[in-house]
């Protein structure tokens, strides 16, 4: 939109200019849009082919099912994939990696360690344990006395820091996010509980 102090001619040039940059805009953009949808298709065409080979090697039973629009879509969003290093799970309950320990340790020792996520993991890996040995969630509206559980639970994170070789007290946070996880009581925390409840009330306001 021309202002109120354009010349009519000077307006007009601009327009004309405007015009001819577009169309070879245009025509270039076009051209690099065909060379980039035929290498996409070429990507694609080889990741099929890739996939189809190593199916047919492992003898998979279920080969023949590949949809090849679901490796198209895996290719065209290819650059959103991220690769994670993590240990197995036989690895994260072992006694004798001692990579683990040193981690742990390192996250305990770190001048940050307060407000860390270690102590949530900690926290966590104790419920796990607490879960497998009784069957149930510490702190289990079924399970009348709470405090009994958090014996337990603290007791659990008592070994496992021993374990890994820490000597200090329990560190405070750990001892929150513990109590707070009994506190739930195997039900979902009031975070994500409060989410969810905020979701549903945008959802009767609009049928409403």
């Amino acid at each position: 939109m021309p202002d109120m102090k354009a010349e009519s001619r000077g307006y007009i040039a601009l327009q004309n200019m405007w015009v001819t940059n577009s169309r070879s805009l245009s025509s270039c953009t076009e051209h690099w849009f065909h060379r980039y949808r035929s290498k996409a298709r070429s990507d694609a065409a080889a990741v099929e082919r890739m996939v189809w080979d190593h199916m047919n090697r492992v003898q998979h039973p279920k080969r023949n099912q590949i949809d090849r629009d679901a490796i198209q879509l895996f290719c065209r969003h290819a650059n959103f994939l991220r690769r994670l290093n993590y240990r197995s799970i036989a690895d994260e309950f072992s006694d004798s990696n001692e990579e683990h320990k040193r981690a742990v340790l390192a996250a305990l020792g770190d001048w940050g360690a307060e407000d860390s996520l270690i102590n949530d993991y900690i926290a966590l890996r104790a419920y796990q344990e607490f879960y497998t040995s009784h069957g149930r969630a510490p702190g289990d509206t079924s399970h009348e006395n709470c405090e009994d559980d958090y014996q337990k639970i603290r007791g659990i994170i008592c070994q496992y820091l021993e374990s890994v070789g820490y000597t200090e007290s329990l560190p405070g946070r750990c001892e929150k996010v513990a109590k707070e996880i009994i506190r739930a009581g195997g039900g979902e925390l009031h975070v994500t509980a409060s989410i969810a409840g905020g979701i549903v009330a945008q959802e009767v306001i609009k049928v409403c």
